[in-house]
């Protein structure tokens, strides 16, 4: 039997359980895919059936935020206890995952897209809170668009600062990629060093495409540089060895190997339509 701790109380929520359904999030290490456990308990007499998700969950102060595109229908037993397990995507590169066991931003501040506006072409932008106007440089070569539109979205937000504005735009977003990264690689339009791991490079470039349009809506400045340090770091540990010790040859494959996956990248972004060029 599931036996609540002290601390248990920080981490109850009730979601169309009624009273009796126990929830307790917890992170498991990843930064992609399986990103989050719930334990689900139901003290009551009579078997549950519950609908989460999806979700948009916030930054917490030194770790990541994550978005869970997937709905999920469970049954939990009377007097029984089930372990869920939440898939998704980081959607802060610069912050490290929840650890295994480690607390997520509290659920009251998960955000289900049913409690967020639809946000579309001709909708008044500035009266939603968070946005700000954008005026894009001629150096800024790709721009966020309205999720399923090629229309510039021309506005910024922090997702975290304001998860209850974004979060239906967001799930929006990473629907769009993982529909236009399948359609892209059964068209075989994706090629990159990953092409022989077929999960590793699905995962790698939905989360990198994830990345690159959140940088873009919250208008910060995470792209093709950062791609490459997080690639050329992860050969790095693999192979035991610094970049610059590494001949002239593996470094030539290795920066070829960015210019592949980048590419991949701003290929499912404009397939998704969740971004388009500055023109």
């Amino acid at each position: 039997m599931f036996a609540p701790s002290p601390l248990w109380a920080l981490c109850l929520f009730d979601e169309g359980g009624g009273n009796g359904v126990e929830y307790h999030a917890t992170g498991t290490g990843n930064t992609t895919g399986h990103i989050v456990d719930i334990d689900i308990y139901n003290s009551t007499k009579k078997k549950i059936k519950l609908k989460l998700g999806p979700y948009l969950i916030p930054s917490a102060d030194t770790t990541q935020g994550y978005v869970v595109p997937d709905a999920y229908e469970v049954l939990v037993p009377a007097g029984g206890e089930i372990k869920l397990e939440l898939t998704g995507y980081c959607t802060n590169p610069v912050l490290p995952p929840v650890q295994p066991g480690g607390n997520l931003k509290p659920f009251s501040k998960w955000v289900t897209p049913d409690r967020s506006p639809v946000i579309s072409p001709g909708i008044d932008i500035d009266t939603l809170e968070g946005f700000s106007k954008f005026m894009p440089l001629a150096s800024d070569s790709v721009l966020f668009c309205y999720p399923g539109t090629r229309k510039p979205l021309l506005h910024v937000i922090d997702i975290d600062e304001y998860p209850v504005t974004a979060a239906r735009m967001v799930i929006a977003m990473t629907r769009e990629i993982i529909a236009a990264y399948d359609r892209l690689k059964d068209r075989g339009g994706i090629i990159t060093p990953f092409s022989d791991n077929v999960l590793k490079e699905a995962w790698s470039i939905r989360q990198q495409t994830v990345w690159y349009a959140v940088s873009l809506l919250k208008g910060s400045n995470y792209g093709k540089e950062s791609l490459r340090s997080s690639l050329i770091a992860q050969y790095e540990e693999v192979a035991g060895q610094k970049y610059e010790t590494m001949s002239d040859a593996v470094r030539e494959q290795l920066e070829r190997g960015v210019n592949e996956f980048w590419d991949a990248v701003l290929k499912v972004g404009f397939e998704a339509k969740v971004m388009v060029r500055n023109t």
